[in-house]
């Protein structure tokens, strides 16, 4: 027999099973004591549109909140906005910059983005 699902609590799960409205509120509680995962996966929520209204301004925002403190996936998707101009000026160095700090943590996404600009952009 199936256990019937318990209620998500953890923001995580929430978002996992697409709970987003859910997910959204925990990962407020967490990102207002500086959790630069629960910022970024705010900025996620608020760049597409899960579980709030997509709002590219307050994605930027979170996303520059959690790169401050050295967070991989932040500085990866600062990359990401800027090559492709999203609420910013597109600036392929900047974008190269954000990519080459999340790099130097291993992350493998912004290795081959740094790459690619180096490569096909021609970025000095």
């Amino acid at each position: 027999m199936l256990a019937a699902c318990s209620k998500v609590s953890d923001p995580y799960e929430a978002y996992h099973h697409g709970k987003y409205r859910q997910a959204k509120k925990g990962f407020q509680i967490l990102a207002e004591q500086g959790d630069a995962a629960a910022l970024t996966h705010l900025g996620v929520m608020y760049q597409l549109g899960l579980g709030t209204d997509k709002n590219l301004n307050s994605a930027l925002s979170h996303y520059q909140l959690a790169a401050k403190q050295d967070y991989a996936p932040a500085q990866y998707n600062l990359g990401l906005m800027y090559e492709a101009g999203l609420v910013v000026k597109q600036d392929y160095r900047r974008a190269y910059d954000y990519y080459s700090l999340a790099a130097k943590q291993d992350h493998s996404k912004a290795k081959r983005a740094a790459e690619l600009l180096l490569t096909e952009l021609k970025v000095t």
